[in-house]
């Protein structure tokens, strides 16, 4: 499994529609290929988001018919490094436009990524299809040999990533892909890649097992007139829905996608995930454990962040449980919720490869009334952190009726830290430890410089237990301030914690720092 992309989940089905198509150019004997993209005349078929929308709505309408994957040579039976070993060909990428240039890569199939989807290319509001081809990959650095008759229409790409300046101008680096079932992610300036997203998520950790929706088809389109964004079109089908996508990415300091979803179920859904969140949390110094690790936490995200409808801010730490644990934050039309990397200093980690200070906070802002429902918390075990194993969506407290329309706007960014237009004082750090027979010490660190000046009050209580030794403690760091108490659990096996900060007024300060500890 692909930590990046759950990639036990292979990549999305082609589409049916047959439209004109973008034919690859063939290289000269023993040369790279090399690719450009012929200004294309307009065809008679226009497109727009609303066709989307009416295919999705069209496909839900009848039974879900499930396409069987084919691979032929040179991309059949391949091993996980014979798959690494293909990459996209610089010289075959499509120039989309736009200051800076945008352009796309085709991704290869092969290995787990079985299932073909299809990739249009729209300029000015006109379809082409983009035509497989081998010439669009090297292995190695070497050409593959091609793909011969039917087979090409066959096996298709299994995704694509886009290429533009981000960190230097004159360097393309990647800023987005969407790969694997409906995965996607991005990185923003200076940062790398870690934490994704997807389309959709149904049936995550339930006992039945996980149903996965998959992108059929993209549309990508070429730059528009003072367009700051590249615009995306996506048709995702699966066994009980079919939706419709639209995409704008904005690559910059925060790398965000515009979403706009629309939902057409085949059957009812109640355990139904918008805008689902995957990353990597394998320990970090409140759940250390049994780790025998040289580093001194390894995790792509270390929280998840919520901002209610009412606007109380709430910090609930990750975890690598001993068994799967669902958490579920009731609320009503969620301002924010995401899974946020605070720590940015190499001292936290001490992993100078994996440079885990590096990876992105992901974060989901709703542009519409979502209504009443959770934030749920999916948090798996995990041996290492090859893994994701930290999931978080939106589940609406009434399931999605079967022949319903469902519309769902959002935003999807990765940035250093989770925005918030009003900060209270941050949690920095969560640590706990043995303190005595059957008791643990907890320490919650928190950002000084948010808080008001004057006495400061500390609220804790817990579900289960027995609190004492309360206490709110200076730190040899100006800039922190802990908040500590005991915890004795007497015969519980796991008890919920709430802590926050006041100020002299009953305002209050802080966050409010969630925890939930489990008898291991």
């Amino acid at each position: 499994m692909d930590r990046r992309g759950f990639m036990q989940f292979a990549v999305a089905m082609a589409g049916s529609a047959v439209v004109p198509s973008i034919a690859a150019a063939q290289p000269d004997e023993g040369s790279v290929a090399v690719f450009t993209v012929p200004t294309l005349p307009e065809a008679d078929r226009p497109h727009s988001f609303d066709d989307v929308v009416e295919r999705a709505r069209d496909l839900a309408s009848s039974a879900f018919k499930a396409r069987e994957p084919v691979l032929a040579p040179p991309f059949a039976d391949l091993s996980a490094s014979e798959y690494a070993a293909i990459q996209p060909n610089p010289a075959a990428r499509i120039d989309l436009g736009g200051a800076p240039a945008m352009g796309l890569e085709p991704l290869p199939p092969g290995h787990i990524f079985e299932y073909p989807i299809r990739l249009d290319l729209v300029r000015n509001g006109r379809t082409r299809a983009i035509e497989f081809a081998s010439h669009y990959f090297l292995r190695n650095g070497e050409p593959i040999e091609e793909v011969s008759g039917d087979d090409a229409s066959r096996i298709g790409f299994s995704g694509f990533r886009l290429m533009r300046p981000l960190t230097r101008p004159e360097v393309a680096e990647e800023v987005a892909s969407f790969h694997g079932a409906s995965h996607f992610r991005a990185r923003h300036r200076g940062g790398a890649f870690g934490s994704s997203a997807r389309g959709l998520a149904l049936s995550t950790a339930s006992p039945e097992g996980e149903e996965v929706p998959r992108f059929t088809q993209f549309w990508i389109h070429a730059a528009e007139e003072d367009k700051a964004a590249t615009r995306i079109h996506a048709l995702l089908d699966g066994p009980s829905v079919a939706g419709a996508f639209a995409f704008e990415l904005r690559p910059g300091d925060a790398t965000t996608l515009d979403v706009r979803c629309r939902l057409f179920p085949r059957v009812e859904i109640g355990s139904v995930g918008i805008a689902p969140l995957s990353s990597m949390h394998f320990f970090g110094p409140d759940n250390r454990g049994a780790v025998d690790d040289i580093r001194n936490a390894v995790h792509d995200s270390e929280g998840l962040q919520i901002i209610t409808g009412r606007g109380e801010r709430l910090w609930r730490p990750l975890g690598n449980p001993p068994a799967l644990r669902l958490s579920g934050f009731v609320d009503q039309d969620p301002r924010l919720f995401g899974l946020a990397q605070r720590n940015r200093s190499f001292d936290w980690f001490g992993d100078p490869a994996a440079a885990f200070q590096n990876r992105p906070s992901v974060w989901v802002e709703p542009r519409s009334p979502w209504g009443p429902g959770q934030v749920v918390l999916v948090e798996l075990p995990l041996p290492n952190e090859v893994n994701d194993n930290i999931i978080a969506f939106w589940r609406p407290e009434a399931p999605l009726e079967a022949g319903g329309d469902y519309a769902f706007d959002y935003t999807v960014g990765w940035s250093a830290l989770v925005p918030d237009p009003e900060p209270l004082a941050r949690v920095v750090a969560t640590r706990s430890g043995s303190d005595g027979e059957e008791a643990r010490r907890f320490a919650v660190d928190f950002d000084r410089s948010a808080l008001p000046a004057g006495a400061l009050d500390l609220r804790v209580n817990s579900s289960q237990g027995l609190l004492s030794d309360i206490a709110l403690i200076d730190t040899p760091d100006p800039s922190r301030v802990r908040a500590s108490f005991r915890f004795a659990p007497g015969g519980a096996e796991q008890s919920e914690f709430r802590l926050s900060l006041y100020d002299a007024a009953g305002n209050r300060a802080s966050e409010t720092w969630l925890y939930r500890w489990t008898r291991t």
